[in-house]
């Protein structure tokens, strides 16, 4: 780079307790923008590498070694010469951010360019964010957004952060994010730092769980379902002869109750007119004796017993029957219900009179 411009390295203490694990690394800031707008962008991305769980080395770089870093850039295989350079330090990872004056977005608008070398990649991840009319706090948020977005990159290249999705019974939607993903069960790459899992499978409640994913590990959801309630809820809507409610899945079920027979009424109707009949009979009957005595006998008579008695018997079977369908039979005032059981389904039927 040009001699005139100022190259800068910082090279921060942990910012916080971090996995003992945690590969060592740095960040380089360099630019032809101002100090202050590079100190800016320097404590943005520590801050973004040290929540990624890196653990950043105390010791400064020489400037030296940060002019070697950005001539790497222009050489063949920039992710061996730079980790070369710094692998004495403990190094294993470097943050490179260079912030630049863009005339093009203002008197006060910068370009940065960012880059990641990790010993887990054989590759240099690359990325640039614009900042017009930069102020203190519109340039870190550029900064920590460069740097997320290089970090994303960089977890889901490598794998080696990993979320393993498990439900019983398996086959259930999830997403994570809000963004649907699979079935489970699976294990996808994804981004070191918090995430919801939601996990979805039709007749058991939503299941949703918050978890941190760690780089170089896994993290693990597992999905305990329950039921959902099966008890019959009456839903809004028209009144009307027939009952509302949910089944075991949770749909809406309409069941309309039975109609009375229609041979009730009929049978009502003609055995009571065949029970009056009878009566009518048995009060026309005429005895063959004559009273007084000695008297002249009727030489005819009616004798209607035997037939009432037959006619009366027959409109008590028929009415019997009738009233025998009419009860048997719920009416308009009818309510139904369904409800699962561990053999199947039940339904259960009640009237009133």
């Amino acid at each position: 780079m040009h001699s005139s411009l100022m190259q800068l390295l910082i090279a921060l203490v942990v910012l916080g307790p971090l996995r003992a694990d945690a590969d060592p690394g740095t960040v380089v800031v360099v630019g032809k923008s101002d100090a202050h707008a590079r100190d800016v962008t320097a404590q943005a991305v520590s801050a973004a590498v040290s929540k990624a769980d890196w653990k950043l080395i105390g010791k400064r770089l020489s400037e030296s070694d940060t002019s070697s870093i950005s001539k790497c850039f222009t050489r063949e295989e920039p992710q061996r010469c730079i980790l070369r350079l710094v692998q004495d330090k403990g190094v294993q990872r470097v943050a490179y951010v260079s912030v630049d004056p863009d005339p093009s977005r203002g008197e006060r608008g910068l370009k940065l360019t960012g880059r990641i070398v990790t010993a887990k990649l054989d590759l240099v991840l690359i990325a640039s964010r614009f900042c017009d009319h930069c102020t203190d706090d519109t340039l870190a948020r550029s900064a920590t957004d460069l740097m997320k977005d290089l970090l994303d990159r960089v977890a889901l290249t490598s794998g080696r952060t990993v979320l393993s999705v498990k439900s019983s019974p398996q086959g259930a939607r999830y997403t994570v994010d809000g963004a649907f993903v699979g079935v489970t069960d699976a294990s996808i790459d994804v981004t070191p730092g918090p995430h919801t899992v939601t996990v979805e499978l039709e007749g058991f409640e939503t299941f949703v769980q918050s978890v941190r994913a760690t780089e170089g590990q896994t993290a693990e959801v597992n999905a305990v379902f329950r039921r959902r309630n099966t008890d019959v809820r009456p839903l809004p809507g028209p009144t009307d002869s027939s009952t509302r409610g949910v089944d075991n899945q949770g749909a809406d079920v309409r069941v309309e109750p039975p109609r009375r027979s229609r041979a009730a009424k009929p049978l009502l109707v003609v055995g009571g007119v065949v029970l009056a009949a009878g009566v009518v009979l048995l009060m026309l009957d005429e005895d063959s004796t004559v009273s007084p005595p000695g008297t002249e006998q009727r030489a005819t008579f009616y004798d209607t017993a035997t037939p009432g008695l037959v006619t009366i018997a027959g409109g008590a079977v028929l009415a019997g029957l009738g009233a025998y369908f009419y009860w048997k039979s719920p009416g308009a005032n009818a309510t139904a219900s369904i409800r699962p059981t561990p053999n199947g389904t039940m339904m259960t039927l009640s009237t009133s009179f």
